[in-house]
């Protein structure tokens, strides 16, 4: 959303002297090879000194125009929605309402007006925008001369700062605990379905809780556990022959 600016307090000149000043001002951006083409002023161009069905161009004659025309930043303002993103072309003068990002490509105060456009253009990237910044610059044809200085030299790693790094404990991935029976686990022998000495599922589940517990690195037994919906896929056959 882009638009030309000028305070509405300001008093006019003369008219004679305004449209001599239109007449010059255009003829300089016509000599311009962005005005020379015929390109239609896109819906999101808010706009306050013409009536819409005259200024559908954003060609020179809307730009003399401007220069000589009072805006009034409460009627812009009216045309703004929320959370859109404003994009002011010239000294920044609107006070956009909450949820409105805000960007002006000139600064009063600046001494350095390409400066100021680079960083607006620097925070678009942050809006998320993806503004085309190779057509700031003229066409490279390939390959360029040998001569070309390269610009590996010119990139340094900023080292004035510090900065706090989260530091994260290594995630484990997989995990595996091994069981072995004792004379104080015999009485596990004593579940048997169909004749055949199982592990019994509730010690499954409390098998389970020792796991998560020492993989967390707490103790199971200060540890509160909610377990639903829990599927045994194989039976534990104990051969109690074994050791």
């Amino acid at each position: 959303m882009i638009r030309w600016y000028r305070s509405a307090t300001q008093s006019p000149s003369p008219l004679l002297f305004l449209n001599i000043i239109r007449t010059l001002f255009c003829s300089d951006l016509m000599s311009l090879a962005v005005f020379k083409a015929r390109a239609e002023r896109s819906q999101r161009w808010v706009n306050s000194s013409h009536p819409e069905p005259e200024c559908r161009l954003a060609n020179a004659e809307y730009f003399a125009h401007r220069l000589i025309s009072v805006a009034s930043s409460s009627e812009v303002l009216r045309q703004i929605p929320q959370n859109a993103l404003v994009v002011e072309v010239g000294v920044p003068k609107l006070h956009p309402a909450n949820g409105v990002s805000y960007l002006a490509l000139m600064d009063k105060d600046s001494k350095g007006g390409i400066q100021v456009i680079l960083e607006s253009l620097g925070k678009m990237y942050i809006e998320g925008l993806d503004p085309k910044v190779e057509r700031l610059y003229p066409p490279v044809a390939f390959p360029v001369p040998r001569k070309t200085p390269m610009i590996s030299n010119l990139i340094r790693w900023n080292l004035e700062h510090s900065f706090h790094v989260p530091v994260y404990s290594p995630v484990i991935r997989g995990f595996r605990r091994e069981y072995h029976f004792d004379k104080e686990d015999s009485y596990l022998l004593e579940y048997k379905v169909r004749g055949r000495t199982l592990f019994p599922p509730s010690a499954l589940l409390l098998l389970a809780w020792e796991a998560l517990a020492e993989k967390q690195q707490r103790n199971f037994e200060e540890m509160t556990l909610i377990m639903k919906n829990v599927k045994i896929s194989k039976e534990i056959v104990i051969n109690p022959t074994s050791e």
